[in-house]
């Protein structure tokens, strides 16, 4: 039995991205040791009140494991991919108006014209 095919990386390239994204399941234990090694190092009691904003968040992972923890942040997840950012509401539905989403390409001078107001 041949391995699957695995695409060219290119985050341009929707048909790879969700390619990644189908591979990201079996990557759970991996992927969520890193995010908690993350989010230790927030310097915000589980109860304060911050907003941050998760640069290239992709599928918004990281956003629901600092939002699950952080009762009274927002989090804007930041990302080039209309894919990832479409799998990213979905993730954050649950959080209400404490997420939201932001598509911008950090290639671009102007990537931060789709977002709003200040981050911690």
């Amino acid at each position: 039995m041949e391995a699957p095919v695995r695409p060219r990386e290119n985050w341009f390239d929707p048909e790879y991205v969700r390619y990644w994204l189908g591979q990201q399941n079996g990557r759970f234990d991996e992927r969520m040791h890193q995010f908690l090694m993350i989010r230790s190092l927030v310097p915000y009691r589980s109860d304060q009140s911050f907003r941050a904003l998760d640069v290239g968040g992709g599928d918004g992972w990281l956003a629901e494991v600092l939002l699950s923890h952080f009762s009274a942040a927002r989090v804007t997840v930041l990302d080039q991919s209309a894919v990832m950012l479409e799998q990213a509401k979905q993730r954050l539905s649950r959080f209400g108006d404490r997420a939201d989403t932001a598509q911008g390409d950090l290639r671009d001078p102007e990537w931060r014209a789709g977002l709003s107001g200040t981050y911690d």
